[in-house]
C-alpha cells in the first residue's frame, strides 16, 4: 500500500545530479524506545502511535526536538535540532483507493467497534508531537492534487550546510510514479530546480504493522483485505534546500513551495526544520451534527460557514465545511486568532473542540498547525399535541414522549419532560433537577408524569368535561429543549364497562336478538357464546322498544314487580329498574338518566 502524503511533501530527490541520501536509522518512543536500521532491522514492528525521536543521515544523528532526554538516557549521541512536520490542506476529496493508515492496535486490535479514525486526513500527517507520528498516515493520496505553502523566509546559512532541512517518511510499498518538488516565486515561476523523489533506492531501516480505512465514506470504513497484510516497510529521505536548486542569490524570490502528488504516495509526515525556514500554517476543525453534545462527534455537517478573524476582529478568510464537515485555512501568520462558525439556521451549538457551547473558539498560531478546531451543532427535539379521552372517576395514562421527535436521528429523553404550571395549580412536585412531574388543579383532578413518559391525568370524583390543558417540554440526547407541546384531555360523562370474564367464565344463558341465531341446535351457539352477562340483546335492523307507562304512579302501583324488571317512565322521562342499593334490603324504581360503569 502506498501512501500518499497529503501534506505538503517538501521535498525530492533530485533529478538535476544531485545524489539521493537516505536515512539509515531511526530512534522513535515506541515501547519508550525504539531503534532500527538499515543494517539492522528491529525484528519488532511497531503498531501503533510512535514518535520519532531522531535519524541518522550522512553518518551523522540528528533529533527531531521531541525528547531528546530519552536518547540520550539510551547512549545515543547527536545533534540537537528541532523537526516539525509540515502543515497540510488539500485541494481534492480522496477515493479509493486512498487509505488511511493506522498502527494495527491503534484504537484496539484489528477492526474494533467504535472507528478509531476519522475523514480529517491532515490530521494523520501532522499528529503527534511535533506532528512526528511515524504510526499515522495516509496511503496512495490521489494524483494531480498539490499542495502550496506560503514561506514567510528561508534561512540563508541552511543552505549546503551539511544539515538536512527537509525529512520525507514513505510508509508502504514504493512505486515507480513519482512525486514533484519545487519553488515558486509570487507570480508562480519556477525557483530553482523541479525534484522527483525516487524510493525505489532507498533501503528501508524498519518494518510496521498497519491496518487501512477506505476514506471513500464517512465515518471511514475498515478494510479487512488490505489489513489482512499488515506489514509495510519504513523509508526516510532527508535533503538540502541547495539540492532543490536554491542559492542566496534566488531565495529571496521564493514565496510558496509545491508538492505535485504521484497518486501512490504513502506519508506519514514530511518535516522541515525550524532553524531553516519560516513559514505559515493552517487552521482546520470539522463541524459535526452532534446528537449527542460534549465533545464534537457524529455526522458531519456539510456547507457550514467558518469565518477566521484576526485580533483586531477582521475577516482574515471565510470558507464552508466540505463533503465531509471539515476546513482547513491555509498559509496562516503567527498571531491571535478566533474562528467563528456562522450557526445554521434552525440549529444550536451543543459543543465545541474547548468544551463549551459558544459558536467562537480562540485560538493562537505558531509555527503547527493548528487543528481539531471543532464544533458540534444539532437542531432541538419537537414536541407534538396530544389528545386523550377519560372515563368519569377513572384515571388516564398514556405516553406523551411517543410522537415527540428529534429531526437529526437522535431520540428524545423521557425523563426530562417538564409540565408547565398553569394558573391556580397547587401541590405541584420537582425532580432533583428541577423538573415539575405533577400537580393538581382543584375541583379537576391531578396530573403526573413519569421517567419513563407516562403522563396520568386522575379526576376528581365526579368531575367530567374538560379539564384545564397542559403544556410541556421534553429535550434530546443533545440537551436541547424542544417546543411547548399541549395535553388535551376530556373527561366523558358515560363509560362501558366489559363483561366480567375473570375466574370461571359462565355463558349467557338469556337473550333477545333479531338475528335468527338463537338456540343451542343453532350453529352460532347463542347466546351461550356470550360470556358473562346475564342477558344479551342483539340487532342489526330493530329498535329496542320497552313498555312505556304514562305516570310515576301507574309505574308504582305495578303488582309484584320483579327485580330486573325494566319500564319507560314517560312523566319522569326516564328508564327504570326494579332494584335494590342496599343489598336487597328493600327494593324500589330506579331511574336510570346517566350510562355509568358500577363497580358491583
Amino acid at each position: 500500500m502506498i501512501k500518499k502524503t497529503f501534506l505538503l511533501g517538501i521535498f525530492l530527490l533530485s533529478i538535476l545530479g544531485f545524489s539521493q541520501v537516505a536515512v539509515t536509522n531511526i530512534y522513535t518512543d515506541f515501547n519508550n524506545f525504539w531503534k532500527s536500521g538499515t543494517s539492522a532491522i528491529n525484528p519488532v514492528n511497531p503498531n501503533n502511535s510512535h514518535n520519532l525521536l531522531g535519524f541518522t543521515w550522512n553518518g551523522i544523528t540528528y533529533s527531531t526536538g521531541v525528547d531528546n532526554s530519552v536518547l540520550t538516557s539510551n547512549g545515543i549521541s547527536f545533534q540537537p535540532n528541532i523537526f516539525k512536520a509540515f502543515p497540510t490542506s488539500y485541494t481534492q476529496s480522496l477515493i479509493s483507493p486512498s487509505y488511511i493508515g493506522v498502527g494495527k492496535n491503534f484504537g484496539g486490535s484489528g477492526n474494533v467497534m467504535q472507528v478509531p479514525v476519522e475523514n480529517d486526513l491532515a490530521k494523520y500527517l501532522t499528529d503527534g508531537q511535533n506532528g512526528l507520528d511515524l504510526g499515522t498516515g495516509v496511503f496512495n493520496f490521489p494524483s494531480s492534487g498539490n499542495i502550496a505553502y506560503d514561506i514567510t523566509s528561508i534561512n540563508p546559512l541552511s543552505i549546503g550546510d551539511g544539515t538536512p532541512d527537509v525529512l520525507i517518511t514513505q510508509i508502504g510499498d514504493i512505486s515507480s510514479v513519482l512525486d514533484k518538488y519545487y519553488f515558486v516565486d509570487s507570480m508562480g515561476n519556477l525557483v530553482g530546480n523541479i525534484y522527483s523523489v525516487d524510493f525505489g533506492t532507498v533501503p528501508a531501516v524498519g518494518n510496521a504493522d498497519w491496518k487501512f480505512y477506505n476514506t471513500n465514506s464517512s465515518p471511514p470504513t475498515y478494510n479487512a483485505g488490505v489489513s489482512n497484510n499488515p506489514t509495510r516497510k519504513l523509508r526516510l529521505l532527508a535533503f538540502d534546500w541547495s539540492e532543490l536548486g536554491l542559492n542566496v542569490s534566488n531565495i529571496s524570490q521564493v514565496r510558496k513551495l509545491v508538492q505535485i502528488f504521484s497518486g501512490q504516495s504513502d506519508a506519514a509526515f514530511i518535516a522541515f526544520n525550524t532553524s531553516s525556514i519560516v513559514l505559515k500554517t493552517t487552521v482546520s476543525g470539522t463541524v459535526f451534527n452532534d446528537n449527542n453534545a460534549g465533545t464534537p462527534n457524529g455526522n458531519r455537517y456539510v456547507g457550514a460557514k467558518v469565518l477566521l478573524r484576526d485580533a483586531l476582529g477582521n475577516t482574515v478568510n471565510t470558507l464552508t465545511t466540505d463533503s465531509s464537515g471539515n476546513y482547513s485555512f491555509p498559509n496562516i501568520s503567527g498571531g491571535t486568532y478566533t474562528v467563528e462558525l456562522t450557526t445554521p439556521a434552525g440549529f444550536f451549538v451543543v459543543g465545541n473542540a474547548q468544551g463549551n457551547t459558544n459558536n467562537v473558539l480562540p485560538i493562537t498560531v505558531g509555527s503547527n498547525p493548528v487543528t481539531g478546531n471543532n464544533f458540534g451543532i444539532n437542531q432541538p427535539p419537537k414536541a407534538f399535541d396530544d389528545n386523550v379521552s377519560a372515563q368519569f372517576n377513572t384515571p388516564v395514562s398514556f405516553n406523551i414522549s411517543t410522537n415527540d421527535v428529534d429531526p437529526n436521528n437522535g431520540a428524545v429523553v423521557p425523563n426530562t419532560i417538564n409540565l408547565i404550571l398553569p394558573p391556580g395549580a397547587t401541590n405541584y412536585v420537582l425532580s432533583l433537577d428541577g423538573l415539575i412531574k405533577s400537580f393538581t388543579m382543584p375541583g379537576q383532578g391531578s396530573y403526573s408524569v413519569n421517567s419513563a413518559g407516562v403522563f396520568t391525568f386522575t379526576p376528581d370524583s365526579g368531575f367530567t368535561g374538560t379539564p384545564t390543558s397542559v403544556k410541556y417540554t421534553i429535550r434530546d440526547t443533545a440537551n436541547l429543549l424542544s417546543n411547548e407541546g399541549i395535553i388535551f384531555i376530556k373527561v366523558e360523562d358515560f363509560c362501558y364497562r366489559p363483561s366480567a370474564t375473570t375466574g370461571t367464565t359462565l355463558d349467557t344463558k338469556h337473550g333477545i336478538t333479531s338475528l335468527g341465531r338463537a338456540g343451542s341446535q343453532n350453529a352460532d351457539n347463542w347466546p351461550m357464546v356470550r360470556k358473562g352477562a346475564w342477558t344479551a340483546l342483539e340487532s342489526k335492523t330493530k329498535g329496542f322498544v320497552v313498555n312505556r307507562i304514562p305516570t310515576t304512579a301507574k309505574v308504582n302501583a305495578i303488582a309484584n314487580p320483579i327485580e330486573g324488571m325494566m319500564v319507560y317512565d314517560e312523566e319522569a322521562n326516564c328508564l327504570k329498574i326494579y332494584t335494590t342499593t342496599d343489598d336487597s334490603a328493600t327494593f324500589s324504581w330506579k331511574c336510570l338518566t346517566k350510562q355509568t360503569c358500577p363497580t358491583n
